[in-house]
């Protein structure tokens, strides 16, 4: 038996047999929401700065004129069931013309920090911050904070970081002794209300003459990352990126000066800067590979690992191009990188409406995945001019986008993964050893990302589990069917809250899957009674289709590999299968006799779902190939067991998987990491990647 706890707790499992560590399936990007402000500011350049905390985004608009001409203003959004809407405007209490406040943007929890970088106090352009806090739905203005030995012209908040109790704002524009334009970092710490400032960071050595030490920040635990794109190292202007982390007693001490050994004139390696963890990501938008064609871009990976950071590459894009700006910003979020490229003259939107591109790793290797455009692009957005990530939610600035003329309202556009992995209840890409324990309505599961076992109680005996991503933040919702009543009962992971829908009668089938391919599962039942397929799409509107007859069994997947679920079912009568392909068209074929079970997954990582089936009486898989139809059968379990295939490798495959009530052990045959054996759960559960198996 495992642990009983509906805390989170740690448990050992009897037997478990690791051979290889996979890499996470990847998964696909798509674009959920245009977000504008209200009101729209002419010029406002609306997007310009985005950062991410949680369910809560800030966005920079740094010439918005509600106070001021060009004074400036943040918009807070809240994320509410895959939609982000707005909660509030934040103004400067003082702003003046030209401020320039949401130049750049902070966000930690219940803590706004917004630049204002053009600030006249205390002296012309010397440059200003502002902190915001939030109690309840209300944000309120809590301090406005300077340098202490603020200067003219010295730009301090054109970079802002916060993280708990303390403040870091970047003044590129400070002059050193001899030395102007080298820049100064600030950091601030908080005692109940009041913040104070406590430290300037300078580089060791110091800097010199327009090294725009501050230009960028980012911070990540007890790390605070800081760009300096002007540095002369190796040669002019091609810029470096300082690490700094907390020594202890109050003080933040350099640890690292990273420098590109290849690096040329005027790369300005540190214009963009992210962390998160031990990986460290900076951008030089004017790195130029080919000669006479510059500012194509590239971005650099370092990762910490306990004495130094190494390099980890350099991403460029695919079909970069010159004066792309790739690397104008830059972010990054469990194992994935995101780098904006602010200038890209792309075919559908024209000269400069900018883009974004996705790199995900692969041990200690980077690799393009997926190049981003907004749904509307057009010459001129310069989408990619900020971008922020967190765990599977992508926003990317498009500041100087035409909403109506004159051009430069802006717009933010909002991606999210969509991960193909069924059963992911933490959202790393594999699927999860998981069960629904009808005796009880409870559910355990078993994170692949760290073995934490998870419990809960949702349901009840009679109860069908129909796990899937109903909101779409890439992990597995806990959701069941009642047939008693024909409600669904969906547990959001995204913020633990449900909801709960009459949809179906008691001989309905629930079969849930993504119809419509916005990376959220519709409410889906097959009634047999009629042969007609009934969805609740999670993008408005119903779909009823006929096709099937009494007896059929539901078998929904993507067969043709075009991010949609199709309709399908399985014939018990004669072994055949009728798939209704959203993209490829109608498919139909006979594979298996009347008492297999129908297994249906992409067990050949193509990306389309192969038609299958676990024959009880030999304990054999039997599986037709979507790439060319072929076959092959593996011996693989015992009368007896259930059939539970699932990808728990993240490989992209399916992997063979069986749940032998009798002990409650699993087999599972992972097609790259090797066999896997473990007890976990008990006689009578339901191993959820059994829950559409009859």
């Amino acid at each position: 038996m495992f642990c009983y706890s509906k805390r989170v707790v740690r448990c050992f499992p009897f037997f478990i047999v690791l051979l290889v560590l996979a890499t996470p399936a990847l998964a696909s990007w798509t674009q959920r929401q245009k977000i504008t402000s209200t009101p729209r500011g002419v010029g406002a350049q609306f997007g310009n700065a985005v950062a991410l905390s949680g369910n809560t985004m800030v966005v920079g608009a740094r010439f918005d004129g509600t106070t001021a001409s060009q004074a400036g203003a943040a918009y807070v959004y809240v994320l509410t069931g895959g939609t982000w809407t707005q909660q509030t405007v934040l103004l400067a209490p003082d702003g003046a013309v030209a401020d320039k406040f949401g130049y750049s943007v902070a966000i930690s929890e219940n803590t706004i920090v917004v630049g204002a970088y053009n600030d006249d106090s205390p002296l012309s352009n010397a440059g200003s911050a502002y902190v915001f806090v939030r109690s309840g739905t209300t944000w309120t203005f809590q301090q406005k904070l300077t340098a202490s030995d603020a200067a003219a012209d010295d730009q301090f908040g054109v970079a802002v970081a916060v993280s708990g109790p303390t403040i870091f704002v970047g003044a590129n524009f400070s002059d050193q002794p001899s030395n102007s334009d080298a820049g100064a970092v600030y950091r601030y710490t908080q005692s109940g209300t009041v913040w104070s400032q406590v430290q300037k960071l300078i580089p060791a050595g110091g800097v010199i003459l327009g090294d725009h030490f501050g230009e960028a920040l980012a911070v990540s635990g007890s790390k605070l990352v800081v760009g300096s794109p002007g540095a002369d190292v190796p040669f002019t202007a091609a810029g470096s990126v300082y690490v700094f982390v907390d020594s202890g007693g109050g003080v933040y001490s350099q640890q690292d000066k990273i420098s590109i050994a290849s690096g040329a004139n005027g790369d300005s390696f540190g214009n963009s800067v992210a962390i998160e963890g031990n990986t460290l990501v900076g951008g030089a938008l004017q790195y130029t590979p080919i000669v006479a064609q510059p500012a194509y871009g590239a971005a650099y990976v370092y990762e910490f690992n306990g004495a130094s950071w190494v390099s980890q590459g350099r991403l460029t894009a695919s079909d970069g191009a010159s004066v792309d700006r790739f690397g104008y910003s830059v972010a990054v979020s469990n194992n994935v990188v995101a780098v904006g490229a602010r200038e890209d003259d792309t075919t559908a939107g024209g000269p400069d409406a900018g883009s974004a591109y996705v790199f995900t790793r692969t041990g200690s290797v980077w690799t393009e995945k997926q190049k981003l455009a907004q749904s509307d692009p057009f010459n001129g957005d310069r989408m990619g001019g900020s971008i922020a990530l967190s765990f599977g939610n992508l926003v990317v600035g498009a500041p100087e986008k035409a909403l109506t003329l004159p051009n430069g309202q802006g717009a933010v556009y909002y991606f999210t993964s969509i991960n193909k992995t069924l059963y992911d209840f933490d959202g790393d890409g594999l699927s999860d050893l998981s069960i629904f324990r009808p005796s009880n309505g409870q559910w355990w599961y078993q994170q692949s990302s760290d073995n934490t076992v998870r419990a809960l109680t949702f349901g009840s005996s009679t109860d069908k589990p129909v796990p899937a991503d109903y909101d779409g933040d890439g992990k597995t919702d806990i959701a069941i069917y009642r047939p008693s009543t024909g409600e669904w009962f969906v547990l959001r992971s995204s913020n633990l809250s449900f909801f709960s829908v009459p949809f179906g009668i008691s001989t309905d089938k629930p079969s849930p899957g993504d119809f419509d391919g916005d990376g959220m599962a519709d409410l889906t039942i097959y009634r047999p009674s009629e042969g007609t397929w009934y969805v609740s799409k999670s993008s408005g509107g119903f779909q009823i289709t006929q096709w099937g007859a009494n007896g059929d069994i539901p078998v929904n997947r993507d067969y043709d590999g075009d991010g949609k679920s199709d309709i399908g079912i399985f014939r018990p009568a004669d072994g055949s299968w009728w798939v209704n392909r959203s993209t490829a068209g109608i498919f139909v074929t006979t594979f298996g006799v009347g008492t297999d079970k129908p297994v249906p997954a992409d067990f050949t990582g193509d990306g389309k779902t192969d038609i299958a089936v676990w024959r009880p009486a030999n304990g054999s898989w039997y599986v037709l190939r979507s790439e060319d139809f072929s076959f092959f059968a593996l011996p693989f379990g015992a009368n007896g067991d259930v059939p539970a295939p699932a990808d728990f490798d993240g490989d992209g495959k399916a992997d063979f998987g069986i749940f032998r009530p009798n002990g409650a052990n699993w087999f599972i045959q992972r097609s790259t990491s090797g066999i896997l054996i473990q007890q976990f759960g008990s006689t009578g559960d339901i191993p959820t990647q059994a829950s559409y198996v009859p």
